[in-house]
């Protein structure tokens, strides 16, 4: 069953973020046949709660095609079925219209927003300072939106790490309910192996206020650490049967998400698409490929993505989590192998990396140190002392 269609509207963008995978943008735009093909194609054969997330590039550059779809999702889906929309942007174009149309259509919006001034300097100069007025516009004028629509995506670089705790504070103090953080899937390889202790530092800062915020207001924001009413949460952490050597390292393979690029061409990921990329390696040249389904205008789609699974068990980079290293450790080794979502593209943005199970030494690291917080958020929300650990070992 298809769960999702993440809809590649253009792959131009107003910004030129350092750490974007789409390093080939063509300027090409998706077409109307094509989008309303893939919209088909989620309506006739999507679950009860299809998601729709339309994404870029900078897909606010084509903001008729969001309306266009949206009315269009409205008059075509089916009795007992429902969409629901999302958009991920960079907020630049975001507008008092824009957001009204967001909020009576009931988006969810994804804010690519890498935190405080510093941080954010290194995606976009000059940026900070319009998000922040948005973050007020939003708040003020848009309340219910902002509270349960709104969620802020902070990508880490090895250059923002040190601005992580100060980022989160930021958007707590601006009210924000909902915060993602995630390492960038781009080559890390300024990242050095001595600097772990780094992201200790600020992942436990990180894990301070959030207790802080939840005594004061009921709420945990950062979606790293929510689940705390759930004592079935600490048992989730931990290793795996098998050491996890048939854990998939992700459910891109499963073939429930479609990834349409202006091409109409399907990827299990929008990482994975290759006309608007260069691939950097022969790896992930090789891999991507097996990734890919097919057109979503051709008239054996749907018999391409019931093959697709069997096809993508042959991607190596995506299989076997468990079978994976780093210079840190062995994946099969680690207490939270059995939590850990690494994205396997960023296997093959690892210059000269011919190794489908040598994972970056800077998502390791996160990963590992983000997992280990969020056990002890846990632990403390829960029964107000910390899990008792080894120290860490790098």
């Amino acid at each position: 069953m298809i769960r999702a269609l993440a809809i590649v509207l253009t792959s131009q963008c107003n910004l030129r973020c350092a750490y974007c995978f789409e390093n080939a943008k063509n300027g090409q735009s998706m077409r109307w046949k094509t989008l309303r093909a893939a919209l088909d194609v989620g309506l006739r054969h999507g679950g009860p709660g299809l998601k729709i997330l339309f994404t870029g590039g900078e897909p606010l550059l084509e903001y008729p095609l969001i309306r266009r779809a949206a009315a269009y999702v409205r008059d075509h889906r089916r009795p007992g079925k429902r969409a629901r929309f999302s958009l991920l942007t960079n907020g630049t174009l975001l507008d008092e219209e824009k957001i009204e149309f967001l909020a009576a259509n009931s988006f969810r919006l994804q804010l690519s927003f890498d935190g405080v001034k510093k941080a954010q300097d290194q995606r976009g100069r000059r940026t900070f300072a319009q998000l922040d007025r948005l973050l007020g516009v939003m708040s003020e004028r848009h309340a219910p939106f902002f509270r349960n629509r709104l969620t802020i995506s902070m990508i880490i670089t090895p250059r923002t790490v040190r601005y992580m705790a100060d980022s989160v504070e930021y958007f707590l103090s601006r009210g924000v309910r909902k915060v993602a953080l995630a390492p960038t899937i781009a080559d890390c390889s300024d990242w050095r192996v001595d600097r772990v202790g780094e992201l200790g530092v600020q992942f436990a800062r990180i894990e301070r206020s959030s207790l802080s915020h939840l005594n004061r207001t009921g709420r945990v924001p950062l979606k790293l650490f929510q689940g705390w009413e759930d004592p079935g949460s600490l048992l989730r952490v931990g290793r795996v049967p098998d050491g996890g050597r048939r854990e998939p390292m992700c459910r891109a393979a499963r073939g429930g998400v479609l990834s349409v690029d202006p091409d109409g061409e399907v990827s299990a990921c929008v990482t994975l698409s290759g006309s608007y990329q260069r691939f950097k390696s022969d790896l992930l040249r090789k891999h991507a490929g097996l990734m890919r389904i097919g057109n979503i205008r051709s008239g054996d789609f749907m018999d391409l993505h019931a093959s697709f699974p069997g096809k993508a068990r042959r991607a190596r980079m995506f299989c076997g989590k468990g079978g994976k290293y780093s210079s840190y450790r062995a994946c099969s080794d680690c207490d939270y192998l059995a939590g850990c979502a690494l994205c396997p593209v960023s296997i093959g943005h690892i210059p000269g990396n011919r190794d489908p199970n040598r994972v970056p030494d800077f998502y390791c690291a996160f990963n590992f140190a983000s997992l280990r917080h969020r056990e002890q958020f846990l632990s403390r929300a829960l029964f107000g002392e910390p899990v008792v650990r080894q120290p860490w070992r790098y």
